[in-house]
């Protein structure tokens, strides 16, 4: 009997229906019905894996992602259930959405859910998010200082990349925003750096971020100084609730943005500044990025 349901389920992954599949792991698991045959659930996935030609990664996958699909029924109505999924909805967004929702903004969480659940979340999308954030859960432990960082870091390109009126162009034709990039001499490295072209015609602009904590922005030295020849703009990102204590701190010419509750706002917008022939190669190494995005 259920060697036949495995076969209908693998069989309905040819017309790109996983939650059959998804669901019968559910289950199995749920019912221990791998008990008879098999030492352990484990077992039992991997042996449907090497039977029906699938890789046990794939088949993992479908067990998380069905797992995850039944948590998000309980959040949202009308949903249908898991065996009934239809092919549009992506078992690989939704593994990803998974390991987003640990560490992302709740806001941007769902958004990126109803677009999934919509088959309308492009999985290169969501993998670029998936690795902005993924620096923030490899932190030391929990709820440090260095999981806070990379945390706000990430929100942080998120809102750079979306929330585009610090640019200065009402609407911009590119914004390619970048995290943890080198700069020319391989020496230092750059919180964000994001390559900005007003229009087609006109050439890109170079903006360089170094993002900080509340709790760190005020008495922090900035590294401006020594930045200021890479790069045409220079901003200071701070999750600060009262931003503008921090001006005193910076150059003149350095920018300042505050994201409060996912919002960006523009505390003082960053002077160009002159750049000398050592951006040459730095930009030419961003280009080929954004060439490739």
């Amino acid at each position: 009997m259920l060697n036949r349901q495995v076969n209908d389920a693998v069989k309905a992954l040819d017309d790109g229906r996983w939650g059959p599949l998804a669901a019968l792991i559910q289950h199995v698991r749920r019912h221990e019905s791998w008990r008879d045959e098999f030492r352990n659930f484990s077992d039992w996935i991997n042996h449907q894996a090497a039977a029906h030609g699938l890789s046990q990664a794939r088949c993992w996958r479908y067990k998380a992602s069905g797992a995850y699909y039944e948590t998000l029924r309980e959040r949202h109505t009308g949903l249908p259930e898991l065996k009934d999924l239809p092919a549009g909805i992506s078992a690989e967004a939704l593994e990803l959405l998974e390991k987003l929702e640990r560490v992302a903004q709740k806001g941007l969480i769902e958004e990126m859910t109803v677009r999934a659940l919509a088959g309308d979340m492009p999985i290169r999308e969501l993998k670029q998010v998936w690795a902005t954030y993924k620096p923030a859960l490899q932190a030391n432990s929990p709820g440090d200082a260095v999981e806070g960082a990379r945390q706000l870091e990430a929100d942080c390109v998120l809102a750079l990349s979306k929330q585009r009126a610090w640019t200065g162009h009402q609407n911009p034709v590119r914004c390619h925003v970048y995290r943890s990039v080198p700069d020319s001499t391989n020496r230092r490295e750059f919180d964000a750096v994001a390559l900005v072209q007003g229009d087609r015609t006109a050439e890109a602009e170079v903006h360089v971020f170094e993002i900080k904590l509340a709790s760190k922005s005020a008495e922090a030295q900035w590294k401006f100084q020594a930045w200021s020849k890479e790069a045409d703009f220079c901003w200071a990102v701070t999750n600060a609730t009262q931003p503008l204590q921090i001006l005193e701190r910076l150059e003149p010419h350095v920018g300042l943005l505050a994201l409060i509750d996912g919002q960006l706002n523009v505390s003082r917008s960053a002077i160009r500044q002159e750049t000398d022939q050592t951006l040459t190669p730095f930009v030419r190494t961003l280009l080929l990025r954004a060439l490739r995005s």
